[in-house]
């Protein structure tokens, strides 16, 4: 992946998750959403994780550039996070009712999630629905070790 050093702590400063009540918090949200799979207990080994990492990334979308690749050029333009410090990666894709992911967009945004992930990284991808999104897609990557 362009812009990425392997193995670098130093280059990962993506928004750390830290405290057990911080951890709490996190699991209470995710846990919450109006997901296509149940949530409960599926983030539960985020309590015994050595360090969690949460980016968030939103479809701000250019000149007629699809919710997709919006999310693509996003992660690849601003996330500082380096998924090769980690070995588990949850991702929450979010959107709106009123305007629900089509098939080839998720099929598109699932191959880009799992082409970030190292090799033999563990990896949960869900959806979940949200109507504050409007026309936006939301993905949320929380990463762990």
């Amino acid at each position: 992946m362009e812009g990425f050093i392997a193995n670098s702590k130093q280059n990962d400063v993506s928004n750390k998750i830290v405290g057990i009540d911080e951890v709490e918090r996190l699991i209470d949200d995710y846990e919450n959403k109006n997901s296509s799979i149940p949530m409960k207990d599926k983030l539960d080994y985020l309590r015994s994780a050595n360090e969690i990492a949460k980016v968030r990334i939103i479809s701000f979308s250019l000149h007629n550039e699809s919710r997709i690749n919006a999310i693509i050029r996003e992660y690849k333009s601003y996330s500082q996070l380096n998924p090769q410090n980690y070995k588990r990666f949850t991702f929450c894709i979010e959107y709106s009712d009123f305007h629900p992911l089509l098939q080839k967009e998720e099929v598109k945004l699932r191959n880009f999630l799992s082409e970030i992930c190292p090799n033999g990284a563990t990896t949960i991808i869900y959806t979940a629905t949200n109507s504050s999104w409007n026309e936006k897609v939301l993905v949320t990557i929380i990463a762990s070790n």
